[in-house]
């Protein structure tokens, strides 16, 4: 297969398959088509002795990972010989769904086994994706001179040997870079922190989902065009008669699991930094400044929403200081030797043409908004679409409990939490399934922004003259004992 034919450049939506779905009669309902092992005495499904499993994927994470627990009533597991690495391809959906979470694995190690009957054992595997256990046996050390498009595929397709599909966003620059024996992730790593899009979207990452893997960037994730799925947090169950789209779109939990810490983000640059590039061989200084809320803004910044959940004005005594004035919280520095970097030193030191100098000026913002992508973060849990994917926008409507009626039921006029309501990315999900239960999708969903403007900060006032200064009798010091 060739390459173009394994880059995926588009999406399905899910809203259509669930309204669509003729089989789902409730949340949660599931069907496991196959669970196949490929051991070394021949293929064998597993799939009926399967008592639950859980699939977990990770924008930050890179590689999915999986866990599978059996009830083996007849000796299969023991009589296979599993040693580790073999082969297991897995497929289950949502029942009636089009979109079923169809992935390969291999078994890195049997995590637990338990004697249960005189004849059965229970045995817990853990498996990998095949990815993830080249990216443990690889090294990679050479120059990739054409870009990094061409190095992600090289890496992606012949390094890591994935026959897996890509989706990747298409990027502009042409760098020399060099990697210098690292593993594929690791170098993936590097070129994300210069890669640049078309578009100018600089905040690349690399991750795999139950559906492909991506090297993208986080505006090109919040600017998916694709119809996603809307979920409210209700007092009681859909109606009956409701239509599949309405009975998997009820939030079943939601906890707020991090908000603002703006301690956090100031010490990690996300409001305000300072790069300095030192440039080695022009004996130039090219410096970079960070204000989040301007860049927010006028553009620069990529966010989710249309106002940063952290408000502006100034948060001291001073009214030109906000939140975002303060770029010496995060200095750093680069030494660097821009277009030096790539001259050809034979007798005329000929520049090599068409390569750009790395992009460090971008750095500060890079890491405002992968930084930014965490100011808020909550967890949920959803009845079981095995179409849903991390990387996803999904929009959650949160309703504040009333005094007398308990949460708002008319869907019509919601008395929705503003600060928690809207649009938010899916960091990660875990798909889990008890055969004797249900499957259910817990979630971890972040933001960086919100659709109504936040309260801006008032000028500090520390007024000392109307401060009652407390004293003992006759105006006296009381005396202090310890």
């Amino acid at each position: 297969m060739a390459d173009g034919d394994r880059i995926l450049k588009s999406e399905e939506t899910l809203r259509e398959d669930l309204l669509d779905n003729k089989r789902l009669e409730e949340g949660g309902q599931f069907e496991i088509s196959h669970c196949l092992i490929v051991t070394k005495k021949g293929e064998i499904n597993i799939s009926k002795m399967i008592t639950s499993l859980s699939v977990w994927e990770h924008i930050f994470r890179v590689f999915i990972t999986a866990e599978i627990i059996v009830h083996d009533v007849n000796d299969v597991i023991a009589n296979a010989d599993i040693t580790g690495t073999e082969p297991v391809h897995l497929e289950f959906r949502t029942l009636g769904s089009k979109f079923p979470v169809s992935i390969n694995m291999v078994i890195s190690h049997i995590k637990d086994r338990k004697k249960v009957a005189q004849t059965a054992n229970d045995y817990t595997f853990s498996l990998i994706s095949p990815e993830f256990l080249s990216n443990q046996r690889v090294k990679i050390s050479t120059c990739y001179k054409e870009g990094p498009e061409a190095a992600v595929k090289d890496i992606f397709f012949n390094r890591l040997g994935s026959n897996q599909k890509l989706w990747i966003e298409d990027t502009e620059n042409s760098n020399k870079i060099i990697i210098p024996n690292k593993s594929p992730t690791d170098a993936l790593e590097i070129l994300s922190q210069f890669t640049k899009s078309k578009e100018g979207n600089a905040s690349y990452l690399f991750f795999q989902t139950t559906k492909s893997f991506h090297y993208r960037s986080y505006a090109d994730m919040i600017n998916a065009k694709r119809q996603g799925l809307s979920f409210t947090k209700a007092s009681e169950d859909p109606n009956p008669g409701a239509n599949p789209l309405a009975k998997c779109s009820r939030i079943l939990e939601f906890d707020v699991d991090s908000d603002v810490d703006i301690l956090k983000q100031t010490k990690l640059g996300t409001y305000a930094s300072h790069v300095i590039e030192y440039d080695i061989c022009n004996k130039a200084i090219i410096p970079t400044t960070l204000d989040y809320h301007k860049d927010a803004f006028n553009g620069n910044i990529k966010k989710l929403g249309k106002h940063p959940i952290t408000p502006g004005g100034p948060v001291g005594e001073d009214e030109n200081s906000d939140i975002s004035s303060f770029s010496n919280s995060k200095v750093e520095l680069i030494i660097a030797a821009r277009t030096a970097n790539y001259r050809v030193y034979n007798l005329e030191a000929a520049h090599e043409s068409g390569v750009t100098h790395l992009d460090h000026e971008n750095k500060p913002r890079r890491m405002a908004e992968i930084n930014s992508m965490l100011i808020q973060r909550a967890k949920v849990k959803i009845a079981g679409i095995s179409g849903i994917q991390a990387g996803d926008i999904i929009n959650i409507n949160i309703h504040k409990p009333l005094a007398e009626e308990g949460i708002s039921k008319d869907i019509t006029t919601p008395n929705l939490d503003k600060k928690l309501s809207g649009n938010w990315l899916i960091e990660s999900v875990a798909h889990n399934i008890v055969v004797n239960d249900k499957y259910y999708c817990e979630m971890y969903i972040i933001r960086d922004s919100v659709d109504t403007k936040q309260t801006d900060y008032e000028l500090l006032n520390y007024n000392l003259d109307q401060v009652e200064h407390i004293t003992g009798d006759n105006n006296r010091t009381p005396d202090l004992d310890f």
